[in-house]
């Protein structure tokens, strides 16, 4: 079995997610053996119908899967403990068209959500629920709110089996989540059917979460304060908010027009994406990350060796980073392949080499 690989983002990310007190109780994904399984799978280039947005394989429910089967009404809150751990007692529809980013969500795993978007899970696909990640994250942040009053009543032998003994960190993570999604231009403005109306981010940080930080970082990203739809608006009862909605429309005012804070890339560079990946330039792909050819070994020990380059260029309608390979024998380029998956000559030139 190849060593396992470690997560596909910056070194320095890594260690500054991993230092966070809010990740003191998360055992993050991406460091388990099942990660490694589906980066070497998502990565290789000859694997071009696995993709982040495809492959998850079962990974759901995460912390939330008790609750989810408690609304499912396959059992009573205290008899949770005593269901079997098997998927066949898993509700799989509410799962249905996951991301390994959905994945992420749901395991409130900050770490691996940040991966999540690296290996190329898109921030506004929406799952089988008509979520997209940000929808997903603020109604999982309202079944925190709803177990808090469940476990309540629990002892704390129960929370502590349901991994649930530590509430205030798992709130952490899933506020990390969300500001990751807002920041990386997740749809501030998107819908969801939720009891029985139509949803925006907006309303559930307002009305549902009364996260107040929250609200102003989505009306700073653009979310509309006042909806078309009456059964979209949001309460305006609510002197916190009707300030921020004023101050939203003066800056809106100012400046002559929304102006939404520029996209970091989602390489986790600290860079602009329109400073970094989407300069219309080739980036060097990371010497650390998994090469591409499927040999699940580092780049630099692979095919970088073998006068294989490999690099990465955004695609603006795709919204990600596709990559190139092309084998150069200095200073003459012999072949050159800008599809998102290998082509045949350059795997075959690859192999040659070795």
């Amino acid at each position: 079995m190849s060593q396992r690989s470690k997560p596909h983002l910056p070194h320095q990310l890594v260690v500054d997610i991993l230092k966070e007190p809010w990740m003191k109780s998360c055992k993050s994904f991406a460091f388990s053996e099942g990660a490694h399984r589906r980066r070497c799978d998502i990565v290789d280039g000859n694997k071009d119908d696995i993709s982040a947005e495809t492959y998850v394989l079962g990974l759901d429910g995460g912390c939330f899967m008790l609750l989810d089967n408690f609304r499912q009404g396959k059992s009573g809150w205290f008899n949770l403990m005593s269901m079997p751990s098997s998927s066949s007692s898993k509700p799989h529809h509410l799962y249905m068209g996951y991301s390994i980013l959905n994945m992420a969500i749901d395991d409130g795993d900050p770490l691996f959500a940040f991966e999540s978007i690296r290996l190329g899970a898109l921030v506004n696909a929406t799952n089988g629920r008509g979520q997209t990640p940000l929808l997903q994250c603020l109604e999982r942040m309202y079944d925190l709110v709803e177990l808090e009053k469940i476990i309540a009543f629990s002892p704390p032998s129960l929370r502590a089996a349901a991994g649930l003994d530590n509430l205030t960190f798992l709130k952490a993570r899933m506020n990390r989540i969300a500001l990751l999604l807002v920041e990386q231009h997740a749809d501030v403005n998107a819908t969801v059917k939720w009891q029985g109306k139509s949803v925006t981010p907006l309303y559930f940080a307002t009305c549902v979460l009364r996260d107040f930080e929250l609200a102003r970082l989505l009306l700073t990203h653009g979310a509309d304060p006042y909806p078309h739809s009456p059964a979209e608006s949001i309460r305006t009862d609510m002197l916190h908010f009707q300030q921020l909605a004023e101050e939203t429309r003066t800056r809106i005012k100012n400046n002559g027009g929304i102006i939404r804070p520029p996209r970091p890339c989602p390489c986790f560079s600290g860079k602009a994406l329109s400073d970094c990946h989407d300069t219309g330039e080739r980036h060097p792909y990371p010497d650390e990350f998994l090469c591409k050819c499927g040999s699940e070994k580092a780049y630099s020990k692979c095919c970088k060796g073998r006068n294989m380059q490999t690099v990465e260029r955004w695609n603006s309608k795709e919204q990600w980073c596709y990559w190139s390979s092309m084998l150069c024998l200095f200073p003459i380029l012999i072949h050159s392949c800008s599809q998102d998956s290998a082509c045949s000559s350059c795997y075959l030139s690859n192999h040659a080499l070795s």
